[in-house]
C-alpha cells in the first residue's frame, strides 16, 4: 500500500467517524499540517506518526503478501494509472491539452482511475463563467484548499485569452498551491501558445503538457 491509498483510507475513515482534521489532531497530537499531508500522500516522515493517526481511527498497518498494489512502480510506464498515481503522488498540479488531442477515452480512463481512489471529478466550461467567475459560487467553491482531493477539468479555457479572467484564475491557483487539487485546462483552436507560453499571459508557464506524460 502506497501514501496515496494510506492517505485516502485515512481521509475516509476519519469522515465516517465525523472527525475534521483538527478533532483528529486533538485526539493524537498529531499537528493538523501533517495530517493534512498524510490524506494527500505527500507525508513521508516518521512511522510512529501514521501509527498514532490510524490507531485514533481504528485502522492498522498490516505486512501481507504484496499484491496487485496501486503503487506506482507496480503500473505499466506510459500508462494512464501511472500518469494519475503520479500526478498525486509528485505533486504535478496543472496541465493543458487541445481539445482535439484528448479522446473520450482518455478522459473517462482518467476519471475511472480517480473514482477509484474516491477523488471526486468536476467540470466547468470557462466560456460560460468569463462574466460570472468572481460570484460564481460552484467555481470558487471549488478551488479553495480543503481536505478533500478533486479532479477539475476545465473546458473552453481558450476563454482565459481575457487577462482578467486568467490573472483571478491565477491568483487562486498558483500564487499558493492549492495541494488537494489537479487541474487540466481544454483548450479549443490555436490558443494553447497564448494562454500558457506567451510571457505577458497570466498562466505563463503554469502547466504542463498532459499528453506528455503517458503512451497515447
Amino acid at each position: 500500500m502506497d501514501r496515496v491509498e494510506i492517505g485516502i483510507q485515512i481521509r475516509t475513515y476519519r469522515k465516517k467517524l465525523g472527525l475534521t482534521q483538527k478533532q483528529l489532531y486533538e485526539k493524537t497530537h498529531v499537528h493538523k499540517n501533517t495530517i493534512s499531508e498524510m490524506e494527500n500522500g505527500r507525508f513521508s516522515g516518521s512511522f510512529d506518526l501514521f501509527e498514532k493517526v490510524l490507531d485514533a481511527i481504528g485502522l492498522a498497518f498490516v505486512v501481507t503478501a504484496k499484491t496487485n498494489m496501486h503503487e506506482i512502480h507496480d503500473l505499466p510506464t506510459g500508462s494512464i494509472e501511472r500518469f494519475v498515481e503520479g500526478s498525486w503522488v509528485l505533486s504535478i498540479l496543472r496541465f493543458h491539452v487541445e481539445a482535439s488531442k484528448i479522446t473520450p477515452t482518455i478522459k473517462r480512463q482518467i476519471d475511472n482511475h480517480n473514482n477509484t481512489r474516491n477523488i471526486s471529478v468536476l467540470e466547468f466550461d470557462l466560456n460560460t463563467l468569463v462574466h460570472t467567475y468572481r460570484t460564481d459560487v460552484s467555481l470558487n467553491g471549488a478551488l479553495k484548499e480543503e481536505e478533500d482531493l478533486v479532479w477539475i477539468w476545465f473546458y473552453n479555457s481558450q476563454a482565459l485569452i481575457n487577462s482578467n479572467f486568467a490573472g483571478w484564475l491565477r491568483s487562486r491557483l498558483t500564487v499558493r498551491d492549492i495541494d488537494n487539487l489537479r487541474c487540466v485546462f481544454i483548450t479549443e483552436g490555436n490558443t494553447v501558445d497564448s494562454i500558457f507560453f506567451d510571457y505577458s499571459a497570466p498562466l505563463y508557464l503554469a502547466t504542463k503538457n498532459l499528453l506528455n506524460y503517458f503512451d497515447n
